[in-house]
């Protein structure tokens, strides 16, 4: 991906083979964005970036504000895509974690993940991080109000 689009500020990621440095190369592509929507079911995708430093990312440092991280599950390639953007996004404003109800609701699972994301060292203080639960077959009262693109399965 050598392509460079300025104008795009909300990106939405659907893939089941999505790993950390497939995401890097979309900001890359993409270093004006604001909010982003990832959706993943891969459990076990190496992150090769996970612990290597970076070169600078423009939307990591200036414009991303929120990001949601659909199907969550704590496994460790997503706890290092979630952990990135808490340790790299210097004006995170929030980040969404989409689990399964009885995570979100096992206090124990949800103290693990706090460690392992390491909350403490987030790059923005003012950055609030929610475990969030599903919402499976509802529907928004306008189907044209879709802040969220995956917090709603039709």
């Amino acid at each position: 991906m050598a392509t460079v689009m300025r104008s795009v500020k909300d990106l939405a990621i659907l893939n089941g083979n999505l790993s950390l440095d497939l995401i890097i190369n979309f900001m890359r592509c993409f270093p004006c964005l604001e909010k982003l929507y990832i959706k993943t079911n891969a459990w076990g995708m190496e992150n090769m970036q996970a612990d290597k430093p970076l070169d600078r990312i423009e939307c990591l440092d200036l414009h991303l504000k929120r990001t949601v991280m659909g199907f969550y599950i704590g496994k460790k390639s997503h706890v290092d895509i979630a952990s990135f953007f808490i340790l790299n996004s210097r004006v995170l404003e929030s980040m969404k974690l989409v689990a399964e109800t009885y995570q979100v609701q096992n206090k124990k699972w949800a103290e693990n993940q706090r460690k392992q994301l390491q909350l403490e060292n987030r790059a923005s203080s003012c950055a609030q991080i929610e475990f969030a639960t599903f919402h499976c077959f509802s529907c928004p009262k306008d189907i044209h109000e879709l802040s969220d693109p995956f917090e709603y399965v039709l």
